[in-house]
């Protein structure tokens, strides 16, 4: 096959701006992603590697269990505070506001 490479060097991508440059972000965009670990990446030395083919498989789509793990799991939604029982209504968080006072031998 013509598309593949022939070495593992051919496949690979070497540092932040060169990813970028392949799919097409900033890299201050891809270094964000990195970071967060949502792409498959790793860092070898203190620089950020990729394959080629793991990246192109991973934006299609085609093996899902490494889109998965490449990417964080969503967050489930907040429950609503139950409503009490007297007033039907939601129950509100209230805050308790304190006064400072400056230490001996400070100035105010």
């Amino acid at each position: 096959m013509a598309d593949r490479p022939e070495t593992l060097a051919d496949d690979l991508i070497w540092g932040v701006a060169s990813i970028a440059a392949f799919i097409g972000r900033t890299p201050r965009q891809t270094w964000e992603a990195l970071d967060k670990g949502q792409l498959p990446a790793r860092q070898v030395n203190g620089r950020w590697c990729v394959s080629r083919s793991r990246l192109r498989t991973f934006f299609a789509g085609v093996d899902i269990g490494e889109a998965q793990s490449a990417s964080p799991a969503p967050e489930p939604p907040l429950a609503m505070p139950k409503p009490s029982k007297a007033t039907g209504k939601h129950k509100r968080a209230t805050a308790t506001i304190h006064k400072l006072t400056p230490r001996k031998g400070r100035a105010a």
